[in-house]
């Protein structure tokens, strides 16, 4: 099986994750499976996948590895070998289920998102051999009511050195160089979903299990919602700033919307362009956009992955996993 390609995509099913890539020539084409991982989360769901890459020496050509976590409560290492293939040269047991992760190259900081308004921290070194956990940030120390809570977000932005997590009440931002200190926190009045943050300009988007999709700035102040479209849980959150400052919301009935933000020169102002209806017939459990304006990826539990274009949303290409549910 020939190595991914720079356009490599991952996707996560009910215990296995593919690779999928095409050469930029082959653009048009209908992507082909290069590699299928599996065994190491037995029959748990995985939750999250994310390539990492670190200033250290590691054990992969490109200096990258992709990282899992699932409901098996443990997150796995893959690194390439001498054939170009990707083995699992770590697992980890958590002991709590990690929703999302995010990852920090400067430090070799992974940071794993799961209950008790925690996120936690582990240093992977030796080439990702080697994984020691620090202390787990409390984002519940002093939020009696974030206790027992389900961080369903964590986010790190290498600019600021800021690392942002929701849970499904609240959201927390610290300062990573000034010793995790508490920049500010948001309060909302129903249960969070979903999540993404613009740091650019100082935005964050979270959706809601009324379908409502609020927008905050750096202040606790929820500065404009989008309600009326989704009907159901918001499941998943992408937005593609520069000059597009487009948000794409997915719920649970398989829908995909678009908004444009900050319309007629009104930061918080937001206009919905299109809503596609049944764009999968399960759960849209992510939203990615795709390199190079390649287009928006939806993730479903009816086991297809769509690549739609952009801007004008069309559905170009539907990859499908083998062992059902496609999760991240």
């Amino acid at each position: 099986v020939a190595p991914p390609s720079p356009t490599a995509a991952a996707a996560a099913a009910a215990n296995t994750t593919q690779l999928l890539g095409r050469s930029p020539a082959q653009a048009d084409e209908y992507p082909k499976v290069l590699q299928t991982l599996e065994s190491m989360h037995g029959s748990a769901r995985i939750n999250a996948v994310i390539l990492a890459h670190s200033e250290e020496a590691t054990p992969t050509p490109h200096g990258r590895v992709l990282v899992s976590t699932g409901a098996d409560k443990t997150f796995c290492i893959w690194a390439k070998d001498s054939y170009g293939q990707y083995k699992c040269v770590l697992q980890e047991k958590l002991g709590l289920e990690a929703f999302n992760m995010a990852w920090d190259s400067g430090r070799s900081f992974l940071y794993l998102a799961t209950w008790y308004g925690r996120v936690r921290v582990f240093h992977l070194s030796m080439g990702f051999m080697r994984a020691k956990e620090l202390p787990y940030i409390d984002f519940g120390k002093g939020l009696a009511s974030m206790v027992g809570q389900k961080v369903v977000a964590v986010h790190y932005e290498p600019r600021g050195d800021t690392l942002l997590a929701t849970s499904d009440r609240h959201q927390v931002m610290l300062d990573l160089a000034k010793n995790f200190k508490r920049v500010t926190r948001y309060d909302e009045r129903t249960h969070i979903t979903a999540a993404v943050y613009d740091l650019a300009e100082r935005r964050v988007f979270v959706g809601t299990m009324g379908g409502t999709v609020a927008i905050y700035n750096h202040t606790p102040k929820r500065l404009h919602a989008l309600v009326g479209v989704h009907k159901v849980p918001i499941t998943a959150l992408v937005y593609r700033g520069g000059d597009h400052r487009e948000l794409y919301s997915a719920d649970q009935q398989g829908n995909v919307a678009k908004w444009n933000i900050g319309e007629g020169g009104k930061e918080y102002a937001a206009s919905l362009q299109k809503f596609l209806v049944g764009v999968h017939t399960a759960t849209i459990n992510q939203l990615q956009l795709l390199p190079r304006d390649g287009g928006v990826m939806t993730c479903s539990d009816d086991g297809t992955a769509h690549v739609l274009s952009l801007p004008s949303m069309e559905q170009k290409q539907t990859l499908r996993h083998r062992s059902g549910a496609v999760s991240a």
